[in-house]
């Protein structure tokens, strides 16, 4: 049985076990989380200037245990998750199933040239959901471009940076904010050259 989410529908243990396990591991990076409707809107929004999506190995999990079952009219951004391509960084996985339709393509080696190449490849913009490792090594390497932040007001007591340590720094400019219901804001930001 699941719990209300304050929207007033009723999600199912995994799916919360899988919010918990995503909005704790890295809420601020692109990540749903529950929201308001007109959260769910931006989010629709956001995916249709995605050419890709990357995961490392860690999150691509998480995403294939909850999206690939998700219920469409409940969860909208489900529709492109399904359908945009999935890439996987990883020196793990031998393979990465998505459902039975498709799978995720598992990129090896170096993750900073791996994002490079497909930015080569990909036409539209590439979403890093998640994916910690993956993220930390390409702030490090400048090459991330946009940050959409998302607040959710939970306080967790401790946690990580958003940036590692020794990552250089860099300036950025508020591009875009957006508010939703339940105190929930989308910052974007822009890397200044």
């Amino acid at each position: 049985m699941g719990a209300p989410d304050g929207q007033g529908d009723r999600r199912t243990d995994r799916q919360h076990r899988w919010l918990r396990r995503g909005c704790a591991g890295w809420h601020r990076l692109l990540l749903r989380c529950a929201g308001a409707p007109g959260d769910r809107q931006e989010q629709l929004r956001m995916l249709r200037s995605v050419g890709a999506i990357v995961f490392g190995a860690r999150t691509y999990r998480m995403f294939a245990d909850y999206w690939p079952q998700a219920d469409p009219v409940a969860e909208p951004v489900a529709v492109p998750i399904r359908e945009l391509p999935k890439f996987v960084v990883s020196s793990t996985l031998a393979a990465a199933p998505w459902d039975a339709d498709q799978s995720a393509t598992v990129l090896r080696g170096d993750g900073v040239a791996a994002v490079r190449g497909l930015r080569e490849r990909i036409d539209g913009d590439l979403v890093i959901w998640g994916s910690l490792t993956l993220v930390d090594a390409l702030l490090g390497a400048g090459e991330v471009d946009m940050l959409r932040l998302r607040v959710v007001p939970v306080l967790l007591g401790g946690g990580r940076p958003l940036a590692p340590p020794g990552t250089a720094t860099r300036r950025w400019r508020l591009a875009r904010v957006e508010s939703f219901g339940g105190g929930v804001a989308v910052l974007e930001y822009h890397a200044l050259a």
